[in-house]
């Protein structure tokens, strides 16, 4: 996500896509994000909200050359989850003037092919900046705050969005492989506590039949 995801993508129908199938049109999708996996849920879960204003997280600045590289969607909050889109891997490009690019790839079950969403980051103050584009609305902006970082092995990206008197968390995390980090459930506790934040409930990433899918990935 990689922030997310990357992210991070870090972000639910919010990155604009472009299917893959020989050639690439665009289509919308969400690292950082900002920052969708298969789950044996049979619909998607509506947003659940807090009352009042985001909350103010203040995260440590993040190390772009150390997070660059390649990044593996393993959970996503439940009001985030999108059933129909699986295999999600993001690719985060070295920084260039403090700019990275970051590539975000998952297969589409409805559309049987191969959805891509390309955008930029930087950080903030706030946390990273993802810019993308969506055809109908433009550049499109979104923070993702990284809450917790090991640059060999996974992250956990966190951003919110405010709406008049509420606000809706969402939240995922990336690891460097396809496969649940053996330690992430404490690792959660621990952070959103730190943060004094909801632990969010979650959904893991399944990976069946994803080997041959991430081997058709172009990043180039």
């Amino acid at each position: 996500m990689l922030i997310s995801s990357i992210l991070l993508y870090l972000t639910a129908s919010a990155f604009a896509q472009s299917s893959e199938s020989g050639s690439e049109a665009s289509s919308s999708s969400s690292s950082v994000s900002h920052a969708s996996s298969s789950s044996s849920s049979s619909s998607n879960a509506k947003p659940p909200s807090h009352n009042g204003p985001c909350p103010k997280v203040v995260v440590d600045p993040l190390d772009y050359n150390r997070l660059v590289g390649e990044w593996y969607e393993v959970q996503r909050s439940v009001n985030n989850y999108k059933k129909s889109s699986r295999c999600h891997k993001a690719m985060l490009r070295e920084p260039i003037n403090n700019v990275s690019t970051m590539i975000e790839k998952s297969f589409s079950t409805l559309a049987c092919q191969t959805e891509t969403s390309v955008s930029r980051v930087i950080e903030t103050d706030l946390g990273s900046k993802v810019t993308y584009f969506l055809p109908t609305v433009g550049s499109v902006s979104r923070i993702f705050s990284t809450l917790y970082m090991d640059y060999d092995d996974f992250l956990i990206a966190w951003s919110c969005d405010d709406y008049g008197n509420y606000h809706i968390e969402k939240s995922w995390v990336f690891s460097r492989e396809p496969a649940q980090p053996h330690n992430i459930e404490k690792v959660k506790c621990d952070v959103f506590a730190k943060f004094n934040l909801t632990k969010p409930k979650m959904i893991r990433s399944k990976f069946a039949n994803c080997d041959s899918i991430f081997c058709s990935y172009d990043f180039s």
